[in-house]
């Protein structure tokens, strides 16, 4: 015998109560309810009154199916096997295997930088446009002239011949510091010149640069390669970038650079490259001299330590300016003797005289002008101050004979020529002092109130030429 299977819906049953019947036989005799005939007539009246209510609910639906049917697009044969065929494709399971290993549409391909060309990708800055401007360092104020004279920059760019730089595309992957000195430069002149950039900051690259850079140059003979030399100069060029005006010493002045800078480099083919590095070499006191000389004054004068560090400062003072003179008379002395660097030019000269040039004029103003505020005797001051009064004359002088001779020349001289300027504009001030006979401890104040002065001047006249609109 088949079990019993429970039907689909249990019968209703009231709550608390017996089972519904259709006919109440609690109180019929039973010779009454026996009739079978009976039971079959109301349970097929029953029925049919169900089949009626289905039947007239199910028309009602149909009619508002109707109505919504009307109110859709027509959808065509053609549109029903379209739907029956993704039905079927999307129930099918070799077809979803068949769709989950084919092959993807191929990107666009992007082009693919490498070696020097990344470099200057990564920081929308070419080395290469800076050939020109490395002959002599770029003084802050350089955009202003170019903007003054437009016709400048076209014959400054085509002038590609003694740069270094002109070697670092083919060079670059040779070495890791001549690599980090790369990035670290472009980087930095891209913060300059507000470009987007891509990678590292500058800061971090510097350090990097520079532990590259130590390592080979504690390589011996490693040190005199052209990638360590080319790698030291892009280092200088990052240095000298805003260091004077950013009042900060240089790195430079540890004496393991000052040795090197003192040694021989008499593998280089001419005089005016061999003194470059004695002269750079001297040059990079002056950063930490101006700091110091900023933060004297900053200090209670009659402080504890205000007269050891005032002389201190004398002191390096003077070894700068003697260091300066001896490098001049060893140029002169030198084969083949080229002319004093004080002399006017008389031709066209190469870039390296003229980075001499500006080696040994603009520095030895500067510390001329500090000599003549920190020295006790009135005669030593008088004397630094001559001297700082005929070297911005001759700068000035350098840059108008320079003019007709080599214009290109003539622009690196004017676009440092505003120290000269100051110093023939506060001339009487300085050499005039109505202070004198005032006592030691009093002028030394008002002396260094003096430069202070001075100094912001010159400093606030060169950031107004670079901001102006």
């Amino acid at each position: 015998m088949r079990p019993k299977l429970l039907s689909k819906k249990p019968r209703s049953r009231a709550k608390n109560g017996p089972a519904f019947v259709f006919v109440n036989t609690a109180h019929t005799p039973p010779t009454e309810i026996e009739n079978q005939d009976a039971r079959v007539i109301v349970r097929r009246q029953a029925a049919r009154s169900g089949c009626r209510g289905r039947q007239s609910e199910g028309a009602k639906q149909a009619k508002i199916d109707q109505r919504t049917y009307s109110r859709k697009p027509r959808t065509t044969r053609k549109d029903v096997t379209v739907v029956q065929s993704i039905a079927e494709a999307e129930n099918s399971t070799q077809m979803r295997s068949m769709t989950a290993y084919a092959p993807t549409p191929e990107p666009v391909p992007r082009p693919f930088y490498t070696g020097y060309e990344r470099l200057r990708r990564v920081y929308n800055v070419d080395l290469m446009d800076l050939t020109s401007f490395t002959d002599v360092d770029l003084a802050t104020n350089a955009y202003l002239l170019l903007r003054e004279e437009p016709h400048r920059l076209t014959s400054l760019l085509q002038k590609r011949d003694s740069s270094f730089l002109t070697y670092l595309p083919s060079r670059y992957g040779s070495s890791t510091c001549l690599d980090d000195a790369m990035h670290c430069v472009t980087a930095r002149v891209a913060l300059m010149l507000g470009y987007p950039m891509q990678g590292p900051s500058p800061s971090f690259l510097y350090g990097k640069a520079l532990k590259s850079l130590e390592i080979a140059i504690g390589r011996g003979k490693e040190c005199l390669g052209s990638d360590a030399y080319c790698a030291t100069r892009l280092m200088v060029l990052y240095e000298l970038v805003g260091e004077l005006y950013g009042d900060k010493s240089s790195m430079f002045e540890a004496q393991e650079w000052q040795s090197l800078f003192a040694g021989d480099f008499s593998f280089q083919l001419d005089t005016d490259s061999r003194l470059w590095w004695r002269f750079f070499g001297a040059t990079s006191f002056l950063p930490s001299i101006v700091k110091e000389m900023r933060r004297l004054l900053k200090n209670i004068p009659h402080g504890r330590g205000y007269c050891a560090r005032s002389l201190d400062i004398l002191k390096r003072a003077k070894e700068m300016h003697k260091v300066l003179h001896d490098n001049h008379i060893l140029y002169q002395r030198s084969a083949p003797y080229a002319p004093s660097l004080f002399n006017a030019p008389t031709s066209a000269e190469s870039p390296d005289r003229v980075r001499l040039r500006e080696f040994y004029f603009y520095p030895a103003i500067y510390v001329s002008r500090i000599l003549a505020t920190l020295f006790p005797s009135e005669t030593e001051r008088a004397t630094y101050e001559e001297e700082a009064q005929s070297l911005a004359n001759q700068a000035l002088l350098i840059e108008e004979t320079a003019a007709k001779l080599d214009p290109a020349m003539a622009w690196h001289f004017k676009q440092r020529n505003g120290l000269a300027h100051s110093i023939i504009q506060t001339r009487e001030r300085w050499l005039f002092d109505k202070e004198h006979e005032m006592p030691w401890d009093e002028l030394r104040i008002v002396l260094l109130q003096r430069w202070f002065e001075w100094e912001n001047s010159w400093r606030a006249q060169v950031l107004l030429n670079v901001m102006v609109e």
